[in-house]
């Protein structure tokens, strides 16, 4: 991720933690899943109301993913020049997530991306997070961090 990035996302996370809370590792991810039916009702919904000169397309929430000692952070970005906003999407205590698996995909059958699965404690869906190929590393230093045999380790 490029340095501009980093310190936007550093810097909205800093208004957000609690004192004496400290970032450990940011990325950039496509959080959530979506579902083949969710994406045709879209289509369709938008079709039937355009007349058909429109389309839609469903795809999973871009934001950018903040590990802190004690947390898993989610925060939004500015719709224009993408920067890190203040603003908690949602966050999950560091001890109620789990990593369930990663691997690599190949997104339009060049660019690898990693997926990472996470278990939620007290909850029956899981997270789903797909960092893109500049983010990869920090993706797999989030999941490892929050493997069972990581715990309290980073």
């Amino acid at each position: 991720m490029n340095k501009s990035l980093v310190g936007s996302i550093n810097s909205a996370a800093a208004v957000v933690l609690d004192p004496g809370e400290t970032v450990q590792v940011v990325a950039s991810a496509m959080v959530g899943q979506v579902s083949a039916k969710k994406t045709i009702v879209a289509a369709a919904a938008v079709g039937v109301l355009t007349g058909g000169a429109l389309t839609a397309l469903v795809t999973p929430k871009k934001l950018y993913v903040v590990l802190t000692e004690r947390r898993l952070v989610f925060l939004e970005g500015e719709k224009i020049g993408g920067k890190a906003k203040p603003v908690i999407y949602m966050e999950f205590p560091r001890s109620a997530v789990e990593t369930v698996s990663t691997r690599t995909k190949r997104a339009v059958l060049v660019v690898p991306t990693l997926v990472a699965e996470f278990a939620i404690a007290g909850s029956e869906k899981g997270l789903k997070l797909q960092f893109p190929t500049v983010c990869r590393g920090e993706g797999q230093e989030i999941a490892d961090a929050l493997s069972v045999g990581a715990r309290g380790s980073l």
